[in-house]
């Protein structure tokens, strides 16, 4: 007799126990440390099943070599797996596969290599993962893939534009912080008739890590346009920010923008003060009191400001990224369901799973409630230069 699903944190001893059921299960959503290879090659005796969701387990390449001989498997989600190239290129049996989830995996690019060989692919979710270069680039050549959900925090314009040669895609949702507005835009033109929205994978102390990073590999490359745009981006999260206004100075003045230059300056004094970092302020006040853009130019070849603000926006270090929706949907029924022992209940739908992904959008941290004068914690942002 067909069994329709179980949702919850079996063990590997757990699916052992249930071996002969096993073939029965439709759907099984299992989520935990304590489900292992040796779990993942029970699950393969699941010769029924269509969808499997495996969230937080520790499931290795070998185990989805298990996973991968299950041939009528229809929908799969790896959430939190140390998945590495090797695991995810196993998956090119599963021909019969229409959506895939890859949720902070160790794959790189030449494990997306796999998505060529899944002939019938229509959903797609890529997140947490770097997908750089080729990465996106494979993904638009998927010929029957209609929704795409990508996060990353490496994908630039340029990776991004890549999604513009699919002719296939119909939605977009994505959360990656280095694409400009301007790309969005021009996806938007050369895809008339794709639907485009943002998610929150990324926590907004995330987000400024990996913008303000990439405005300052930008300034050492000397692509100040750049440059400006992604400290402009920086702002609009943390205006009152006082090293995020001393590198866009430095930036309008690279750029000749004296005015500019002098006007940030000032912006970079005030709130250094304003958070009693000492350091921060007297450099400000220090530059602002040289007459003439020679004497600027000569100041910042000479003491190499950077390297202070470099300091400052190394304060902290990044925090852990936040979890999926189908991670934490499976949490909320599980808390339901606690004391109901074995008890099957139903698999969330699609429509479920994307309802609570759209609940999950947070407003970003006001600047002012981190606002103190402590000297050695004012700024808490993990910047790298």
């Amino acid at each position: 007799m067909a069994i329709d699903t179980y949702i919850g944190n079996w063990t590997d001893e757990d699916l052992r126990r249930r071996l002969d059921d096993l073939p029965n299960y439709r759907s099984l959503v299992l989520y935990g440390p304590g489900v292992t290879d040796a779990g993942a090659e029970l699950i393969s005796k699941c010769t029924n099943l269509r969808e499997l969701h495996l969230v937080d387990t520790q499931i290795t390449d070998d185990g989805i070599k298990q996973i991968a001989k299950l041939q009528n498997l229809d929908w799969l989600v790896i959430d939190n797996a140390a998945i590495s190239d090797r695991g995810m290129n196993e998956l090119h049996t599963l021909k019969s596969l229409t959506g895939l989830h890859m949720v902070a995996t160790k794959s790189k690019e030449d494990g997306l290599a796999v998505l060529m060989q899944l002939p019938h692919l229509c959903y797609l979710e890529v997140v947490g993962q770097d997908i750089r270069n080729v990465g996106t680039s494979i993904i638009s050549q998927l010929p029957s893939l209609h929704s795409l959900r990508l996060a990353s925090t490496t994908a630039d314009d340029r990776d991004f534009l890549n999604l513009a040669y699919s002719t296939s895609l119909q939605q977009l949702a994505y959360d990656m912080p280095l694409v400009s507005k301007e790309a969005v835009a021009e996806l938007n033109q050369r895809l008339s008739g794709l639907a485009l929205q943002t998610f929150h994978f990324y926590k907004p102390e995330e987000r400024i890590s990996y913008l303000s990073g990439y405005c300052l590999d930008l300034y050492e490359r000397r692509e100040y346009d750049q440059a400006k745009s992604a400290a402009n981006d920086v702002l609009r999260w943390f205006p009152f920010n006082p090293a995020a206004h001393g590198a866009r100075a430095f930036i309008n003045f690279e750029l000749g923008n004296i005015v500019d230059f002098r006007k940030d300056m000032e912006n970079f004094r005030d709130n250094a003060n304003l958070f009693g970092d000492h350091d921060l302020y007297q450099m400000a006040k220090y530059y602002l009191t040289l007459e003439s853009a020679k004497a600027v130019r000569l100041m910042i070849d000479h003491e190499k400001p950077q390297a202070l603000l470099v300091e400052k926006l190394r304060a902290t270090t990044l925090k852990k990224q936040k979890e999926e929706p189908v991670a934490s949907l499976i949490r909320r029924i599980e808390q339901v369901a606690r004391g109901a022992g074995d008890q099957l209940i139903g698999v969330p739908t699609l429509a479920q799973i994307a309802a609570a992904s759209h609940q999950q959008n947070q407003p970003p941290q006001q600047w002012a409630r981190r606002k103190h004068r402590d000297t050695e914690s004012t700024i808490n942002l993990p910047w790298s230069w």
